[in-house]
């Protein structure tokens, strides 16, 4: 059996520079934009508004695209979470910035040689 020619996949990094190609500054739909400058008064309002359609329609697809990208992504991503595993515990609360510094000043006086005598919150 012969074997048709597949197209390439279009990935995240060939949308980019297509987006690029029709729509950056220097784009064929921006060129045509330049090009508006050399038609005459009566052409202009029906080319401009054929090209403002094009590069919505332009735009509106690579979002399309790209939005398809993202949610194959997130369904990948989320397909290897399994859900039925107990979630992370979060501890709630922490000591007041004053207690780590006066806790962090004791362990680096211990470890100097000091002890304390009284009251050191342990």
């Amino acid at each position: 059996m012969p074997c048709a020619k597949s197209k390439p996949r279009l990935t995240n990094r060939r949308l980019k520079r297509r987006a690029v190609k029709y729509l950056g500054k220097s784009g064929s739909v921006s060129a045509w934009g330049e090009q508006m400058k050399t038609l005459a008064k009566a052409e202009k309002p029906v080319v401009g508004k054929l090209l403002n359609e094009v590069r919505n329609a332009v735009t509106a697809a690579i979002e399309t695209r790209n939005a398809q990208f993202r949610s194959r992504k997130e369904s990948g991503a989320l397909a290897r979470i399994d859900i039925s595993l107990p979630g992370t515990p979060h501890e709630i609360g922490a000591l007041h910035p004053l207690t780590q510094m006066w806790e962090r000043s004791i362990e680096i006086f211990r470890r100097m040689g000091f002890r304390s005598r009284g009251r050191t919150g342990h």
